[in-house]
């Protein structure tokens, strides 16, 4: 009853839609307590039952399990701390122009130079792609993790210099970019005044294999001028800066700071 109550402009709804017949009063008559129960069902809140399940701080030990477990904790351990490189200096990583971004733009380049799959005239990194800092002293294996924490490749690119001119226009727009040893991008209120890869000037009929770690690479600066003509390194990037590091100090060099005025500005 209480339902019908409830539901009484929609029955009067129905009611008045119907032709004001005797036939149609007698059918409708019958059909009041159908509508009456439709309604009331329609308006049925839904109940839900709720199961708890408690969670206990301490579980059970397999001992087993946790001693196999330790075997593998402690030989990553000795791996991570493994020493890859020295450094009388601290590497910092602040744009424009910053020395952690050099290394790495370096070693992109340096990863494969006998490899046609690989070597690269020119590299670009974005500085959103290293994260932290190192401090001077032994450089370890964890610190390379810690700096570049994802398993990313970087981005190969055969392009004209022609079209390679308006992407380093919007380069020098931006901050947070580095390049690779022997390029020269000089900027101007930031606009770009002239650009020299592998010391020499930039060549618009000339095709320039270049290597690009960017923010984004599906709708990067790079992707979004440059879509043909391109593939991916199948070495991580990660790995390459580790192999080059290891290069300069199987030279029994540390690791020197090249801060040589890549991208100068002249304000």
């Amino acid at each position: 009853m209480n339902c019908a109550k409830k539901n009484l402009p929609f029955i009067r709804k129905n009611y008045i839609l119907q032709v004001q017949s005797p036939m149609s009063k007698r059918i409708y008559l019958y059909t009041i307590p159908v509508l009456c129960l439709y309604a009331c069902q329609a308006v049925q809140p839904l109940r839900i039952q709720h199961t708890y399940y408690p969670l206990y701080q301490q579980l059970p030990t397999d001992s087993a399990l946790t001693n196999l477990l330790n075997i593998y904790r402690q030989k990553l351990k000795d791996t991570l701390s493994t020493v890859v490189a020295f450094s009388y200096q601290n590497w910092f990583n602040k744009p424009p122009e910053y020395a952690l971004g050099n290394l790495l733009a370096d070693a992109i380049v340096n990863s494969s130079p006998t490899s046609e799959t690989f070597s690269a005239e020119v590299a670009f990194v974005h500085e959103k792609k290293i994260r932290g800092y190192w401090p001077k002293g032994n450089i370890r294996l964890e610190q390379f993790f810690r700096l570049l924490p994802a398993d990313e490749f970087w981005w190969m690119y055969e392009v004209r210099g022609i079209e390679l001119l308006p992407i380093i226009e919007k380069l020098a727009t931006k901050s947070g970019w580095a390049v690779s040893r022997g390029t020269r991008i000089t900027i101007s209120q930031g606009k770009l005044v002239s650009i020299t890869i592998q010391g020499k000037p930039l060549e618009l009929e000339r095709v320039y294999r270049i290597a690009v770690l960017e923010d984004n690479p599906q709708a990067g600066i790079f992707a979004s001028e440059v879509s043909e003509d391109s593939w991916m390194s199948t070495l991580l990037v990660r790995d390459a800066m580790v192999q080059y590091c290891r290069q300069i100090t199987r030279l029994g060099k540390p690791l020197s700071i090249h801060t040589d005025k890549r991208l100068y500005a002249l304000d």
